[in-house]
């Protein structure tokens, strides 16, 4: 019987010897996702071509970052406690301190406003914005924990005005057309725009790259629909879709997301966290 679900694997630079990857493929892995929010494109082209070592038939799909935020990468953790009060600024290329949290999305002041909750790490971290000032928040941690770089910021309930692709994307989407790989998951699709820029991309090269949306916010599920018709299929990422939405209505939604899917004949992941809830 053909086994029509699919693992995709999660694969790092760091870890991606073809002995290893022969290894997953053999236990079931169907894809290789590479994320390149953690990756350089040389760091990803050593896992492409052991990839292509193990077997030339495994899909590569390249996970795109998106218009997302992020903590900026620092050299130390940042150790937070519950009711302590921490100051957030907007501020690219400047590492976090005990005193400041920093984030790559320098309009983050303009965006919040007291009440406002940020969510770190798919909401292991929470802070209320609880003072506004014209250069940072101050904020009170909702539950201890350790706050380190390159983690990903949601906004619960806020639209951001950040451009659909950033110049990295652009930059790895070129890189994927350049080694014929075969999906590109872009993060945080919103509407179908989102989807149509990539589209422009890949046709200006005559690539038959397939696009995945992948569905992490209120408004990506409100234009479910049109993104629907526009993308080979959806990847329902649940980490990030349970810090907007409830966590009891994820399993409504995702249900509504595969049956939407199914009946159009599109391609479904579902994803995060797996292993600890399903």
């Amino acid at each position: 019987m053909e086994k029509l679900t699919k693992i995709v694997a999660t694969i790092s630079d760091k870890r991606c010897d073809p002995e290893f990857l022969k290894q997953l493929h053999e236990a079931g892995m169907d894809v290789v996702r590479i994320n390149t929010a953690h990756q350089t494109p040389e760091q990803a082209l050593g896992l492409i071509e052991n990839v292509r070592k193990v077997s030339g038939r495994i899909p590569l799909m390249l996970d795109t970052k998106g218009p997302e935020i992020r903590t900026n990468a620092s050299p130390h953790e940042l150790v937070v406690l519950k009711d302590q009060l921490i100051m957030v600024k907007g501020k690219k290329g400047i590492p976090s301190d005990d005193q400041c949290l920093c984030l790559d999305f320098e309009g983050i002041v303009n965006h919040l406003h007291v009440g406002n909750r940020l969510m770190i790490d798919d909401g292991e971290i929470e802070l209320q914005v609880i003072e506004k000032h014209d250069e940072h928040l101050i904020c009170r941690v909702g539950n201890p924990g350790i706050i380190k770089g390159r983690k990903s910021v949601n906004l619960p309930g806020i639209t951001i005005d950040l451009p659909s692709l950033t110049k990295k994307d652009i930059e790895f989407i070129e890189f994927g057309i350049k080694n014929n790989l075969d999906f590109i998951a872009h993060s945080f699709v919103r509407t179908k725009q989102d989807v149509i820029d990539i589209q422009k991309i890949l046709d200006k090269h005559n690539s038959p790259i397939k696009i995945i949306a992948k569905i992490e916010n209120q408004q990506g599920v409100d234009n479910i629909d049109e993104i629907l018709e526009h993308v080979y299929g959806i990847m329902v990422a649940r980490g990030d879709l349970a810090i907007e939405v409830p966590a009891e209505r994820i399993p409504v939604i995702q249900a509504r997301l595969i049956k939407k899917c199914i009946r159009q004949k599109k391609a479904v992941i579902i994803a995060t966290q797996m292993l600890h809830s399903m």
